[in-house]
């Protein structure tokens, strides 16, 4: 197979792009003890204060037991607090802590909050223009049957867990074992890769 100077320029820039999604969520969650999911659901919840796993699950765009791992992790940071209500026994909703609203204060703006902007500095057939060549890509990869939240994280993003370690301002970060948000174990960390 021939590989061409323009083919090795494109499977470079996707390789940038996967770097620095890998780099921006290590970061936080060697930083923070929290991944990106955990903190977008941590952002939502502080909007909202108190609401139902389920609508939670919706307003973050994630499927329900991906969330409910993503909020056994929260709670065991005490991040979070979870409860039942007299009046409605079926449903469990969940409302933030002081140290989560301390969490969401401190923590950096998202590598996706940075995109978002710059993509929203773009006029709408430069965007679809983005989105086209996207899909074709995923296409290619035979990515499109994928499904996937519009999160930004790596692949199989670490969590941190009882038994992690601890980050320089004393949040946990996972070691070893790692799972990822929805309870499947990984094998090993995606070390940050500074360009």
């Amino acid at each position: 197979m021939h590989t061409s100077e323009l083919d090795v320029k494109i499977v470079t820039e996707l390789r940038r792009i996967t770097r620095a999604i890998d780099w921006n969520s290590n970061k936080l969650l060697q930083e923070h003890g929290v991944t990106t999911p955990q903190l977008i659901t941590l952002r939502e919840l502080a909007q909202v204060a108190e609401c139902r796993v389920g609508e939670l699950a919706t307003r973050v765009k994630l499927s329900q037991a991906t969330m409910t791992g993503i909020l056994d992790r929260l709670v065991q940071h005490g991040f979070i607090h979870r409860c039942r209500k007299e009046q409605d026994r079926r449903s469990v909703f969940v409302s933030i802590t002081q140290a989560g609203i301390n969490l969401v204060e401190t923590a950096p703006s998202l590598l996706q909050d940075r995109f978002r902007n710059e993509l929203g500095q773009l006029d709408a057939a430069q965007q679809a223009e983005i989105l086209g060549v996207l899909q074709r890509i995923a296409r290619m990869m035979g990515a499109e049957e994928w499904s996937a939240a519009p999160i930004l994280v790596s692949g199989a993003e670490p969590l941190a867990s009882p038994d992690a370690a601890t980050s320089k301002n004393g949040a946990a970060v996972s070691r070893s074992p790692i799972v990822s948000d929805s309870g499947q174990l990984i094998s090993g960390a995606i070390s940050p890769l500074p360009s």
